[in-house]
């Protein structure tokens, strides 16, 4: 009996049964170990061509190619990175059957840049992301991270390819998209965007509060003279117009007539809650000879049912935090002093520090004398502040006074 031949895929061992032609092991034993085996040739050799009798035929099982064999045309096999057939964004050309789970890409574009000052309406675009594979994009979804005390949403909503948001807050926001094409299959990971908010003035305070109280900013002139209702035996310097800055006057003129950049600007007056309620100035007035020292305040003007809430005031000066009061607690009608800013001041090449903080150890007029500007001590708030001038020229708060106010 003539000696069989070696099929090219088997094995020394299995050359070496077959040859001889005894001990020779059964089929599925070939078979077995042809399929674990190493199936290349060895470099320099080729496989011997079958023998019409030898009862064995030379060519690869059916499986050979995906094996690796030498005449599989496997991407894996020419690149070395096994990954790639499995990839959800591979090529869906080179695995038909794959197509339907390669991931849309969702492409995000913001309009107006990555850095913006506070109280911008972004313009979030959407609209350009695309299926590998040519599908259609149905489904859209937007998210964003955005600084604390922020709550705003996207508009019309989060569900449209191009979205709008209101980013009012200084800090950082992150806005981050997903995507779904036609067979559902949703993009692989977000793509996301960060924008920096940062104030371009020489002064911006930031007010935010808690809800539906209705809580105002006050920044006032130097000059600015209205009734002493704090008790401290001097005018103050609220509801005095036009040289206060606040929800009744938004933009006063002071300063040279000629120009604004002297002019507070109260951009947002916020009656619902949470805030915020920003102001702005580009130059104060003053010198380093003459320097000025502009009042803040805020006043707790409508609780609209909310009771007591928490404030927190944030001023930035030169792009930068200057100073931050955080968690102060106002019931309807205090007036919170919270002190004076000063220009020129050692950030803005002054020599007087930025801020002076009013601190009062008791409520002046209970005590009927001045108990305001103390070195230390608890914050300088006036219970039941109400300018009646004013509520007159206004037609009158919208709720009752609380019950301890005269």
């Amino acid at each position: 009996m003539a000696p069989r031949r070696c099929p090219w895929f088997a094995t020394l061992a299995v050359c070496a049964w077959s040859c001889t032609g005894s001990n020779a092991p059964a089929a599925d034993a070939v078979s077995a170990e042809a399929t674990t085996a190493d199936t290349s040739p060895e470099i320099g050799q080729t496989a011997d061509a079958p023998q019409p009798d030898s009862g064995l035929t030379d060519a690869p099982p059916a499986d050979a190619a995906s094996a690796g064999g030498p005449d599989s045309d496997s991407e894996v096999a020419d690149s070395g990175d096994s990954a790639a057939l499995d990839s959800p964004t591979g090529d869906a050309d080179a695995n038909p059957d794959s197509a339907a789970s390669v991931c849309p890409v969702a492409v995000v574009k913001i309009v107006e840049g990555n850095q913006v000052v506070p109280q911008t309406v972004l313009h979030l675009k959407g609209d350009n992301s695309f299926s590998p594979i040519g599908l259609a994009i149905q489904k859209y979804k937007w998210t964003v991270k955005q600084p604390a005390g922020s709550n705003q949403t996207f508009q019309p909503s989060a569900a449209f390819p191009i979205a709008s948001f209101a980013a009012n807050f200084v800090g950082e926001y992150e806005f981050c998209l997903e995507v779904w094409d036609t067979n559902a299959v949703k993009s692989c990971v977000p793509t996301c965007e960060k924008v920096l908010v940062i104030p371009n003035n020489a002064v911006h305070f930031e007010l935010i509060w808690g809800p539906d109280a209705d809580l105002d900013l006050h920044f006032a002139h130097p000059k600015a003279s209205s009734a002493d209702l704090d008790c401290d035996g001097k005018p103050d310097p609220w509801f005095a117009d036009p040289l206060d800055a606040f929800w009744l006057n938004l933009a006063p003129s002071w300063g040279d007539p000629l120009t604004k950049v002297d002019d507070p600007n109260l951009t947002l007056d916020d009656t619902d809650g949470f805030g915020p309620e920003d102001l702005n100035l580009g130059q104060p007035e003053g010198t380093v000879a003459d320097p000025m020292a502009y009042a803040v305040g805020v006043h707790y003007w409508a609780d609209q049912g909310a009771g007591a809430t928490l404030a927190s005031l944030s001023l930035y000066s030169q792009g930068g935090l200057a100073l931050q009061f955080s968690g102060v607690k106002l019931e309807p009608l205090d007036m919170w002093y919270v002190g004076r800013l000063n220009w020129p001041n050692l950030i803005s090449g002054g020599t007087k520090k930025v801020f002076d903080t009013c601190y009062q150890s008791g409520a002046s007029c209970p005590a009927g004398k001045n108990l305001m500007w103390q070195a230390n001590g608890d914050r300088c708030i006036t219970k039941c502040y109400e300018n009646k001038a004013l509520v007159k020229k206004v037609g009158g708060v919208k709720n009752p006074k609380p019950a301890w106010c005269p």
